[in-house]
C-alpha cells in the first residue's frame, strides 16, 4: 500500500528510507531515539498500528519510526 496523502517516492529513495530506518533501529543514536520514542508514543495509540505494522502503508514501525526521512502517511507525526 502508499502512503494516502504522501509523495509518491521513486524506488530509490524509498530504499534509501527503508535503509535509514533500519540502520538506526541497529544503530541507535539519542537525537533518532528521542524522535522515535515520540513517534512510538503516537502510533501505539493509533488504530493504524496492527502488531507494529501501519495498517495505512504497510511499513514496520520500529523501523519508520526512526527514518528521519519518512512520514507518517495520515499526518500524525513527521
Amino acid at each position: 500500500m502508499a502512503c494516502s496523502g504522501c509523495r509518491q517516492l521513486t524506488i530509490p529513495e524509498k530504499l534509501k528510507s527503508i535503509a535509514d530506518g533500519w540502520k538506526h533501529l541497529v544503530w541507535s543514536d539519542k537525537e533518532t531515539e528521542a524522535m522515535a520514542y515520540k513517534r512510538a508514543k503516537i502510533c501505539s495509540e493509533c488504530a493504524m498500528n496492527k502488531a507494529q505494522i501501519c495498517k495505512e502503508c504497510g511499513c514496520y514501525l520500529p523501523a519508520k519510526i526512526r527514518s528521519k526521512v519518512e512520514k507518517c502517511p495520515i499526518a500524525k507525526w513527521e
